[in-house]
């Protein structure tokens, strides 16, 4: 009797002993946190991903910049047609197709900045796409079936299943080839080429 004691106590400390030695990852549910801002300043590519970023937002001034010059030249082509002392009704049209002008003009610039914005997202999300097998490989070996990124919707989260500084590791020993964000995508980052004729 005694022994058979002995033996269901070993077994359970055993057991204990099994579960101290699970990836802690697996022990709070399957879940794994990677802090995404992290990653991309440890391995540089935020800083790649913000050159890209600016370098269409230099593209998108210059065409504003070149927008609104073919629409002033516009006007003052117009204002040339109708000489300095236009009639009453050329006057009105010279007005309104200044309204035009620049309402035309705001419209451009919001769309600049869809387009940058679109295109800022895109490039955020090729380097998430890029990372998720790495992610995934970290998680996996530490018996995680989740990996969430660490931003403000998280609330709480136990350090040991915190993935990121095995993720870095990884890329670093691995690094991720350049971000390709679609190519549409980048050329579209911009307006319009041209300014549309103003009736």
């Amino acid at each position: 009797m005694r022994i058979k004691k002995i033996s269901i106590i070993i077994a359970c400390a055993m057991m204990v002993a099994a579960c101290d030695q699970l990836p802690s990852a697996a022990s709070s549910g399957g879940v794994a946190v990677v802090d995404l801002n992290a990653v991309a300043k440890a391995t540089g590519r935020d800083e790649a991903i913000n050159e890209r970023l600016e370098s269409a937002r230099v593209d998108l001034n210059e065409q504003l910049t070149q927008i609104a010059a073919d629409l002033e030249k516009q006007l003052k082509d117009q204002q040339e047609k109708v000489g300095a002392t236009p009639k009453p009704d050329e006057q009105q049209q010279l007005q309104e197709m200044a309204v035009r002008a620049q309402r035309q003009l705001a419209e451009k610039q919001q769309l600049a900045q869809q387009k940058a914005t679109q295109f800022q997202l895109e490039l955020v999300n090729e380097f998430r796409r890029q990372l998720t097998p790495v992610a995934e490989k970290v998680a996996a070996s530490r018996g995680a079936d989740v990996v969430v990124i660490l931003d403000d919707s998280v609330l709480w989260f136990d350090s040991g299943v915190d993935i990121t500084d095995e993720v870095i590791a990884d890329l670093r020993a691995n690094p991720l080839p350049p971000i390709q964000a679609s190519a549409g995508v980048e050329a579209s980052a911009a307006t319009d080429q041209a300014a549309d004729e103003v009736p």
